[in-house]
């Protein structure tokens, strides 16, 4: 059995050892619901075998109960029960997605925008939100079926120790291959069981809540998903949420004759030529494959970029968004920098800086009683309304590299020493875009000292960059 060490993070080199492992113990080989069940463990496998052991100092906050939201959520899903009924679309998203229509004030999700917009023809659209931070945006969006998932939510919870029902049979399977691997220590293995043992519960209650929404909307003909439980059952389409590279997760499988015949009829949209063709190359239909402009940004920018805001842009030369960053050493890099920030006050006295929170990131700050830094957890705020207004953001890894870039932010990156293909996965984020630098964190405030007036300078490019892209979303 494998005795943990802190080692540094190599996703190239874990993904490789992780498609070999699944490979020779053939960890596809399990079905629930007609999905292969080991594709709801192995992105924390991932993380375990490239190093990424543990989540100092953070936890899943943004699923923490708030008592009168959930009285208020349940209320309104049992006012609108009869809404699930005799729609010609379903869509499951996000909560964490809602983004505010700065000009009607209400909320809209991205997501859910890209599927209504692809069925112009539909009449009734059913657009089922997961809660995330439990807030209650859904009291202001602007779709007539909007339903919430709380209730089944809640019943999958109160049955979940039905769950152990699964654990003899996958434990059986799965326990010896993890041992024989050498690649987990004790602790690891019984927390990679109990994620397997647990999904299988989640995924035969996902696919009797789909079977029942399938009778109540006899008439629907599409399904689409994203992040919302639903993005990996076969006949449902998924909206990509995430970076799709080579070594992701999420997407990318091993040959095996189980990921074959699986991928043949998995239904995609993506954000890029690139994506599509990444896929094609590992066992995705070609044909199932749409390809779609990034969502996120293109309705954010319809709805909300507009003369008032881009004349805002025009004078943006002091606001600085830092990037919550989840996992590993991150959380540890990100705070000493906000730490160092503090203690420099005055260097940055002319400068507005905020840090927004990963969405599955505690907030370990309230007790460090910043001054300079403002702290927001994500759903506090619009990510997107932030950078629009930012000359510059401060990131590690996180995705919102390859987004900032559609605002024009000049990207400052720190880099992590135990990160073995953090600029590899910059890269595959950035691209060719100029407006960046890796930056030693230690280093940082000496950086910022000999490159403030450049950064401020910047505002300039972010304008044209921004908008170059309102025009072409308008027309596209």
């Amino acid at each position: 059995m494998q005795k943990r060490k802190e080692v540094r993070v190599n996703f190239k080199e874990g993904f490789k050892k992780l498609a070999d492992l699944e490979v020779q113990y053939d960890l596809f080989s399990i079905f629930y619901e007609g999905i292969p069940l080991w594709l709801y463990a192995r992105d924390r496998a991932l993380n375990i075998i490239s190093g990424i052991t543990s989540y100092e100092g953070q936890s899943i906050s943004s699923h923490a109960i708030r008592p009168v939201n959930l009285v208020k959520r349940v209320f309104y899903c049992i006012l609108n029960f009869y809404k699930i009924f005799n729609n010609d679309i379903i869509i499951f998203t996000n909560e964490r997605h809602l983004e505010k229509d700065l000009q009607t004030g209400e909320y809209y999700n991205p997501f859910a925008e890209l599927a209504v917009r692809q069925n112009p023809n539909a009449k009734k659209f059913l657009i089922f939100e997961f809660p995330i931070p439990m807030t209650v945006k859904y009291q202001k969006v602007n779709y007539q079926n909007y339903m919430l998932l709380d209730v089944f939510l809640f019943f999958r919870q109160i049955f979940s120790p039905l769950s152990l029902f699964y654990y003899r049979k996958i434990k059986k399977v799965f326990e010896p291959k993890f041992k024989a691997s050498g690649l987990f220590t004790e602790s690891e293995i019984k927390e990679l069981l109990r994620r397997c043992y647990y999904s299988a519960y989640s995924m035969v209650c996902y696919g009797i809540f789909l079977k029942f929404i399938k009778a109540t909307n006899p008439h629907a003909k599409l399904i689409y998903s994203c992040m919302g439980g639903y993005d990996k059952f076969p006949g449902v389409i998924e909206i990509q949420p995430a970076l799709i590279i080579d070594n992701q997760s999420v997407y990318i499988y091993p040959e095996t004759k189980y990921t074959q015949n699986y991928l043949k009829t998995k239904k995609m949209i993506v954000f890029s030529e690139h994506a599509k063709d990444l896929l094609a190359k590992n066992g995705y239909t070609q044909e199932n494959i749409s390809v779609q402009g990034n969502s996120k940004i293109k309705f954010y920018f319809i709805k909300n970029i507009n003369d008032t805001i881009l004349k805002k842009v025009e004078k943006v030369d002091n606001k600085i968004v830092i990037i919550g960053n989840w996992g590993g050493s991150f959380l540890k890099i990100i705070k000493n920098l906000v730490l160092d920030i503090e203690k420099n006050n005055e260097l940055f006295k002319n400068w507005d800086i905020s840090l927004v929170l990963h969405p599955a990131e505690d907030n370990t700050y309230k007790k460090l009683h910043l001054t300079k830094v403002k702290v927001f957890e994500n759903h506090q705020v619009s990510l997107w309304g932030m950078l629009s207004e930012a000359v510059a953001t401060i990131n590690i890894a996180s995705t919102v590299l390859e987004e900032s870039t559609y605002f024009g932010c000049y990207n400052i990156i720190l880099k992590d020493i135990k990160f073995s293909d953090q600029t590899d996965f910059v890269n595959a984020l950035c691209g060719s875009y100029p407006y960046k630098a890796i930056v030693d964190p230690e280093k940082f405030i000496h950086w910022f000292e000999e490159n403030q007036s450049n950064i401020k300078n910047h505002a300039i490019q972010k304008n044209k960059i921004i908008k170059e892209n309102y025009e072409y979303f308008l027309k596209n």
